[in-house]
């Protein structure tokens, strides 16, 4: 073998080093920004609006199991205030679950991450209240992204609204 063959070789094993070292640093970064992507999510979901949102869905939900969207939408036709802020609350719930289906759909984020943001018991809430209401709300029955996150996680614990 001459030495040129012998730098060739030499290059090509340098550049193929390089290479990887590149590819390892990408992947090192997606991690990164997937950790900073679920603190920020995390954040979103601990903040006291959020959990103010999610207790009230809880509380309409616990005190009218049988009626609650019934009794809601009326509350929400006579333009009460409960009503209203209960029509925040379902937005502000929605809003959460639906970013992370539509991350996920749209291969954003991993079933890893999806799995690990929805793993929380705001969505039984999503699942068992949100939905129910959106659906009178808007008369929408074909909705992906209930459905995207029930092929993550159909429940938290043993679905039960807290």
């Amino acid at each position: 073998m001459d030495l040129a063959t012998q730098v060739a070789i030499i290059a090509t094993f340098a550049a193929l080093m390089s290479a990887l070292g590149a590819i390892l640093t990408l992947l090192r970064l997606r991690r990164a920004e997937q950790a900073t992507f679920f603190l920020q999510m995390t954040d979103r979901y601990n903040h006291p609006e959020m959990q103010q949102a999610l207790q009230e869905l809880a509380s309409w939900y616990k005190d009218n199991p049988a009626d609650f969207v019934e009794r809601w939408k009326r509350e929400l036709t006579i333009d009460n205030a409960e009503g209203r802020q209960l029509e925040i609350s379902r937005r502000q719930v929605n809003r959460y679950f639906t970013n992370i289906s539509q991350l996920y759909r749209a291969g954003y984020i991993d079933k890893k991450l999806a799995s690990m943001l929805i793993n929380v018991s705001g969505i039984n809430i999503y699942y068992q209240v949100v939905i129910p209401m959106g659906i009178a709300r808007y008369g929408v029955t074909e909705n992906k992204n209930p459905d995207t996150l029930k092929r993550i996680q159909r429940k938290h614990g043993a679905g039960l609204i807290r």
